[in-house]
């Protein structure tokens, strides 16, 4: 009798619980971060919008681009712009003296459409661009440079000419001051943002 109270007390007695593996947590709380991500872009909502176009362009270089008679310098920025001064291209140069392919996109709001004038400038100075080959063909100087075609490929001479009568500075410094012109406006963007959330946890504590 006693043996049999005993081996009923035994299995009455409440076994101990067992974690599962720290391995196997990791692996469900896994599991449970991704399936919430899949909710969440199941149920996001979004739109396809079949009437946007596909981007066009134009692509301009140059091996002969000039900055006050010298070459452009490493770093330069060359800009391409239509007919209402919106820029539609962009390229930093990354061998004195040569550019591109800068590719000037096509865009229906005050840009570049077909048949209209490209200009450009270097470090937002203007420049006079002469036409030399289109698509590999030779064209004459005086042919007017526009948005011609899309995947159109011009080769053009870029002069940046000194002011008349005026300092002519090296372009090397001339790329300086444009690189420094932009460093010191980004740094001024992150002071004005701090400043104001500085403001903002200011009102917050009061």
């Amino acid at each position: 009798m006693r043996a049999r109270e005993r081996g009923r007390n035994t299995l009455h007695k409440e076994q101990p619980m067992t974690r599962p593996p720290l391995n196997t947590l990791r692996r469900r709380l896994l599991h449970v971060v991704l399936l919430g991500l899949i909710l969440m872009l199941v149920h996001q909502p979004f739109s396809v919008r079949g009437d946007d176009p596909a981007p066009e362009w134009v692509n301009y270089y140059g091996g002969d681009a000039t900055l006050y008679g010298e070459p452009v310098p490493e770093g330069a920025v060359i800009t391409a712009h239509g007919p209402q001064g919106v820029q539609c291209g962009q390229f930093t140069v990354k061998s004195a003296g040569k550019f591109g392919a800068l590719p000037c996109l096509r865009d229906g709001d005050d840009g570049a459409e077909p048949g209209d004038r490209i200009s450009f400038r270097v470090n937002g100075l203007p420049t006079t661009a002469v036409p030399l080959t289109l698509n590999g063909s030779h064209v004459d100087p005086s042919t007017p440079i526009t948005w011609s075609g899309l995947g159109d490929l011009w080769e053009i001479k870029l002069e940046a000419p000194a002011p008349v009568g005026g300092y002519s500075m090296p372009a090397r410094w001339m790329a300086t001051l444009w690189t420094r012109k932009a460093m010191f406006a980004a740094l001024g963007t992150g002071v004005t943002a701090l400043a104001l959330v500085a403001v903002v946890l200011t009102r917050k504590r009061r």
